[in-house]
């Protein structure tokens, strides 16, 4: 892993994956971002995060959800990463963050419709009558060692610039390469799927709907977004050659 991703406090040892396509995309793609005027670092500290989505909710960043949230949900270093960006200044400017779910033995629908998506402890840390009901076509496939990308947000003034394609991009590779992932998944707004936001992710199914009621930002329908591992070879691969 080049040293230039991690940040002082952080040192994480990568599974060695049979893509070789996935290092060589992770610096490919800092190359690109570099040449945006972006710097990235992978951190673990999720207090900080956490601090970072308070500070600049007025720029128009949601609350941190509790998938990320370590005051409620295990985002121990060895299950849990993310990105921090930076522009030339060093003005934190962005994050994406991604997530590991061994559900070798269950799957998606089952994890979130218990909430154990969402919480360490569901029965402590659950809002009252919260509940997820999960009828995405391909939910109960999304299983075995999971990436769950999300939390990404962008500072108004470096939008529009191809982060919202490289970034995603760059988070599923780094949880690919770090942990062996057979599959990818994501959620979203059905208002980031209308605008055509979402098609800028990569994600080669996207399907609703994920009804949440009684969470932390009220009542919310999200469309299922996931890539299995193949695709994301296949898409790595693609990458790697658009950009080299």
């Amino acid at each position: 892993m080049p040293d230039l991703f991690l940040s002082d406090d952080v040192r994480l040892d990568p599974i060695v994956t049979r893509e070789p396509d996935a290092l060589a995309l992770i610096e490919a793609l800092h190359k690109k971002l570099a040449n945006l005027g972006i710097s990235v670092t992978l951190e673990t500290d999720f207090a900080a995060l956490l601090d970072y989505n308070q500070k600049h909710e007025d720029r128009g960043w949601y609350p941190l959800t509790p998938m990320f949230d370590p005051r409620v949900s295990d985002v121990g270093p060895d299950r849990a990463f993310w990105l921090c960006l930076r522009d030339r200044e060093g003005t934190f400017v962005g994050a994406q963050c991604a997530k590991l779910y061994d559900w070798q033995d269950t799957n998606f629908k089952i994890e979130a419709e218990s909430l154990r998506f969402v919480y360490a402890d569901p029965q402590a840390s659950a809002f009252p009558e919260e509940m997820i009901t999960c009828t995405a076509p391909s939910a109960e496939r999304v299983s075995g060692l999971v990436c769950y990308s999300g939390n990404a947000w962008f500072h108004p003034q470096v939008r529009g610039t191809g982060l919202a394609k490289l970034v995603p991009l760059l988070s599923r590779t780094f949880g690919f390469h770090f942990w062996d992932t057979d599959i990818t998944c994501a959620l979203a707004v059905p208002a980031l799927v209308e605008k055509g936001v979402v098609a800028n992710y990569g994600y080669s199914r996207v399907e609703p709907i994920i009804d949440w009621r009684n969470c932390f930002f009220g009542d919310v329908q999200l469309y299922l977004l996931s890539k299995p591992r193949q695709e994301l070879e296949r898409d790595m691969a693609k990458s790697l050659e658009v950009l080299s």
